[in-house]
């Protein structure tokens, strides 16, 4: 429809705090389906979703129809999600109002509505609409405002009496909360374009034959015609408690707001430098329709306005009868500006921005977001949530007035393809969403962080392992920041978590090393559970390593922490493609309540050959609090030869699903998160049969599982990183529920040695064929020393004017830090990138800066980092990578030296600066 729309954002700043931060905000989605929200007041505690039967599909035809349903949510968590109706049929729209849920669809054949007064309880047929159809062309780009869908809806919120009022091919209805319909304005295909506050009266425009024409229709069906509309204009409004009515003309040069008082148009203002265009005239220029919009006050009467160009600051203005225009402010680093909501107070506003981040290999748009108080400057920063943020997409929950203190909010990403936008600066980044596993789809997530390590210990394990963690916790701000830490023991479900809990002060740009963590914090002497971080302001970073002692070597795992936002829910389970790796590992499954509520989740294991292994196992866990089920495999009934993949899934509360996977001869663990689906392109950094420093060995096994009902085709893609070569591409099908385990994968199924990346995707939905991997140090008596090596997501890689961090990096005498990087365009091209990179210490401060060129499509590592640049090891260090071209991923493996085992430490995006 227009070409150059920019599309919103969704990450906010606190603005009234004494340092600007700019985060990168983690999040869930609530389904892994696709997922409509239906029309409804944002500020709602519930919410519906109308969820499809036929998943998207990134790739070929839709999967075979399945029953789609409509879902309501909790916005706050604290009750399950409710299927309120199912269908075999095509659903066109759901309307919420309070406990009202109006449903127009086909089913059979059959055009139907369907009213439910009591949140889907009980339904009534409106036999009085069943043959008429909606007149609505789609969703619109959503502007803000207090309801879902923006302007043109073709239902409208009432009032409790009259919940609803709809569009329909022969005229507006009004349906009634005793579940009847009655006809308000008999018209041709009209359209609903604005409503008053109260939802009492409404703004028609009446397509008939000729000039369409504005007319206001109140409730009781009283109708006034007000005037002609051109053909060159589409129309969008609101009416004033005292009778004014606003209204956008929308032409291909612009939007124009005019104010009618009486019989007369009155215009407010629209883009830079345009006069308000003859109503009759035809446009004959063209300019980006958001360079200006408008969007009502909280009381309706008075206008917010946006204007911006390329070449221009952007500007907010208000309009109030009593002071006519007004600048509020004007920021010249030209933020995006996309849309704005109003709190009910009248006090503040969320600012949504747009930033794209749109790249080959890494298809998604970066939404920002911050909220500004009345009587502020232009906000200092936005913070960022990464999502492949589509044209209709926009905020289902949301309350301006309490976002800022942590209130959460529910976020749509869209349906439709992206366009593109510019890019405005943001201090202090800090980066995240690293634990984000789909990155699409309606989600959750807060301004307030809660971070979660949910797996620390200090406590004696099997073999005579003693298992301890280290904690490095980054401030990125300018300004110290105090941090509440939380300790959770393991307990059983039905026990009350005893928590104890510290605050630690960090200074500017400090990372706090906290070794033997449980023990200095806390005095812990024994114990085992999860850790809980939240920062006073806006934002810390967190990561640990657990390992035990063998001889003067060590042997563990890294992990990063997960934000109480990325969690899984009833509709949205979690894999594990490596959660049994095969013969001679065990495997610990922790689950860690971040609902408030308690949780509870069952484990479903697949194999080669399907479902293995007993149902109904289940694990709860107490509110606020973790537990742990140790051999997970024996809980299974899974034979102690068998491999595959864990699929957990909550059946209530929130949850983090970790699973540990232990090898029995050498005791090493491996964390592993939860899989990324590849229905678009995944990239595994590193995969590699190579022999290493210290006498290692090292393989890499490959961990697939396909979740679905359906059969995938599979694409696996190696590359080796020192050569020019073309890639070798397989192709191979994985079966409904099928995971496989493919040991020494660049040597087996690709014949190569060496290092190389593997790209890889699927076809299907958006469940797509999940795939991770482990590299190791092989002993002879075939006990492995190694770690996870993941798959990027959309956080991990970055290009021109981005950077990613990497954190908590640390190395001495016993050992090594080896940079990866890895230039992840799709095949070699004849050029290089330009990546510079930057060590910084625990204090802030850079210690080494210099630039390697990458080939394209290719890797290297940087071996023994701090050694070869012939830096002394800070007690822990920042990796910043500052691609200068082409799209580049990087990670950092920490190796001990005696042992040759290794612990994976992600990059993270950095928030844009």
């Amino acid at each position: 429809m227009m070409s150059r729309l920019r599309i919103p954002l969704l990450l906010f700043v606190v603005c009234f705090t004494p340092a600007a931060f700019a985060r990168v905000l983690s999040y869930a989605p609530y389904t892994n389906r696709t997922a409509i929200p239906a029309f409804q007041e944002r500020t709602e505690r519930y919410f519906a979703l109308y969820e499809r039967g036929a998943l998207q599909n990134w790739w070929g035809p839709p999967v075979p129809t399945v029953e789609s349903e409509v879902v309501i949510y909790d916005a706050y968590g604290l009750e399950e999600p409710r299927v309120v109706y199912r269908t075999n049929g095509e659903v066109w729209s759901v309307a919420m109002r309070g406990r009202a849920l109006l449903i127009s669809l086909t089913e059979n054949g059959t055009n139907l509505w369907k009213l439910s007064n009591d949140h889907g309880a009980t339904w009534k047929t409106l036999t009085e609409l069943s043959t008429k159809y909606l007149t609505w062309g789609g969703y619109t780009v959503d502007l803000g405002g207090p309801h879902t869908h923006g302007f043109w809806s073709a239902v409208q919120i009432g009032t409790p009496e009259t919940p609803f009022i709809v569009s329909t091919s022969d005229g507006i209805y009004a349906i009634d909360a005793n579940r009847s319909a009655r006809l308000l304005a008999a018209m041709q295909y009209p359209q609903l374009v604005g409503r008053n506050r109260e939802g009492t009266q409404f703004l028609v425009l009446e397509r008939a034959a000729g000039p369409s024409k504005l007319a206001l229709l109140d409730i009781t069906g009283y109708l006034n015609v007000l005037e002609t509309i051109h053909p060159y204009s589409a129309i969008e409004g609101w009416i004033s408690p005292d009778g004014r009515i606003y209204t956008t003309h929308v032409r291909s040069d612009g939007r124009y707001l005019f104010v009618r008082n009486g019989t007369q148009n009155v215009f407010v203002a629209g883009p830079y430098d345009t006069l308000p265009p003859n109503p009759g005239s035809i446009p004959t220029t063209y300019q980006d329709p958001l360079n200006f919009f408008a969007v009502p006050t909280h009381d309706y009467r008075g206008a917010w306005m946006i204007q911006r160009r390329n070449d221009k600051p952007t500007t907010l203005l208000r309009y109030t009868p009593s002071e006519g225009v007004k600048t509020m402010w004007s920021d010249p680093a030209g933020p995006d500006v996309e849309a704005l909501h109003t709190g009910r107070s009248g006090e503040k506003l969320l600012i949504q921005v747009h930033r794209p981040r749109i790249q080959p290999e890494r298809f998604f748009i970066d939404p920002a977001i911050a909220v500004w108080k009345v009587g502020d400057p232009a906000p200092a920063a936005y913070d960022e949530l990464f999502l492949n943020e589509e044209y209709t997409k926009g905020f289902v929950h949301l309350d301006v007035d309490t976002v800022a203190e942590g209130d959460p909010f529910v976020f749509d990403s869209g349906v439709a393809p992206p366009p593109d936008v510019i890019i405005s600066p943001a201090p202090d980044p800090v980066p995240g969403g690293t634990d984000v596993v789909q990155e699409w789809g309606v989600v959750r997530a807060s301004l307030k962080q809660k971070l979660v390590l949910p797996g620390v210990a200090r406590l004696a394990g099997a073999y005579g392992s003693f298992w301890l963690t280290d904690v490095v916790i980054y401030n990125p701000s300018e300004s110290p920041q105090k941090v509440k830490v939380r300790y959770m023991p393991m307990t059983d479900a039905s026990a009350r978590v005893q928590t104890v809990e510290t605050t630690l002060t960090l200074a500017r740009k400090e990372q706090r090393v906290l070794r033997d963590a449980l023990f200095n914090l806390f005095r812990i002497e024994n114990g085992g559970g999860g850790l809980e971080f939240e920062p006073e302001g806006g934002g810390i970073f967190v990561n640990s390593r657990t390992y035990s002692k063998q001889g003067e070597g060590t042997f563990g795992y890294g992990m990063t922490a997960t934000d109480a936002n990325a969690s899984a829910s009833p509709r949205f389970p979690v894999s594990f493609a490596g959660a049994f790796p095969g013969a001679n590992y065990r495997t610990n499954v922790l689950l860690t309540d971040t609902s408030g509520r308690g949780t509870e989740a069952g484990f479903h294991a697949f194999g080669y050959a399907g479902a293995i292994g007993r149902a109904n196992i289940t694990l709860a866990a107490p509110i606020s609090g973790l537990q742990q089920m140790n051999s997970v495999n024996s809980a299974l009934g899974i034979g102690t030869h068998e491999s595959g993949a864990l699929v957990v899934r909550p059946s209530r509360g929130t949850a983090i699903a970790t699973v540990v996977a232990i090898d029995n001869r050498t005791n090493d663990a491996t964390w592993f998160p939860p899989d990324l689906p590849a229905p678009v392109v995944r990239t595994i950094p590193a995969i590699g049969h190579v022999k290493g420093a210290h006498g290692a060995d090292f393989r890499s096994d490959l961990y697939l599982v396909n979740p679905s009902q359906y059969t995938r085709t599979m694409m696996l893609e190696a590359k080796l990183w020192n050569t020019n070569d073309a890639p070798v591409r397989i192709n191979f099908t994985m079966l409904p529920n099928e995971a496989r385990v493919i040991p020494d994968a660049l040597k087996t199924i690709f014949g190569m040695e060496g290092v190389a990346r593997l790209r890889f995707a699927s076809t299907g939905d958006g469940e797509g064929v999940r795939v991770t991997s482990r590299s190791y140090n092989l002993r002879e008596d075939g006990g492995t020393f190694g770690c996870l090596i993941p798959p990027f997501n959309n956080f991990q890689s970055a290009t021109t004017n981005e950077a990613l961090e990497i954190i908590g990096v640390t190395a001495g005498p016993t050992m090594r830090a080896n940079l990866g990087l890895v230039e992840l365009s799709q095949a070699f091209n004849g050029t290089s990138a330009s990546v510079r990179i930057r060590v910084i210490n625990d204090v802030g401060n850079q210690i080494d800066s210099f630039t390697v060129d990458l080939p394209t499509a290719g890797g290297m590592q940087i071996n023994d980092l701090f050694t070869s640049r012939r830096i002394t090891p800070p007690p822990s260090a920042i990796i910043r990578i500052e691609p200068q071209t082409g799209l580049v991923g990087a990670y950092v493996t920490m190796t001990d030296n005696v042992t040759n085992d290794s612990t994976f430490v992600a990059a993270a995006l950095a928030a844009t600066q």
